[in-house]
């Protein structure tokens, strides 16, 4: 009997929650540390922010450094960001996530995602059917 009483007292609202989406790049296994970067960056900043990082680094890959000096996962400048860049915390991807959402929260165009064409489509969109979601 005690069960059923705390079957019953248990809030309406706790059975109807509905499990959180997950977001998951087609391209990775549901197992691989990527899907965490993409779940980690859907949880600071949705859809757009998701898109930004996979605009940046198309690869997702946390070590990259291009030939005009934009590091990592961001693809942050070394020029503007040399101190966070040689600070202990660049090496922890999710700080550079963290790092990367604060500059995008004050300023988005930083970045020149949005505009960037791949296959005559500006790569947001292009990008969009790369991701679904999962429950």
């Amino acid at each position: 009997m005690l069960v059923l009483a705390t079957y019953f007292t248990t809030p309406i609202d706790e059975w109807l929650t509905p499990p959180e989406p997950v977001i998951i790049h087609k391209w990775y296994s549901e197992e691989s540390v990527v899907q965490d970067y993409v779940n980690y960056a859907y949880s600071l900043g949705g859809g757009d922010f998701v898109k930004l990082i996979e605009c940046e680094n198309g690869r997702r890959d946390p070590y990259r450094v291009s030939k005009t000096n934009d590091h990592w996962i961001c693809q942050l400048n070394y020029k503007y960001n040399k101190t966070f860049i040689n600070s202990d915390d660049f090496q922890d991807v999710y700080k550079q996530l963290d790092y990367c959402y604060e500059k995008y929260k004050v300023n988005p165009k930083l970045w020149y995602w949005p505009n960037r064409e791949i296959h005559w489509q500006k790569c947001k969109d292009y990008v969009s059917n790369r991701f679904y979601f999962a429950t």
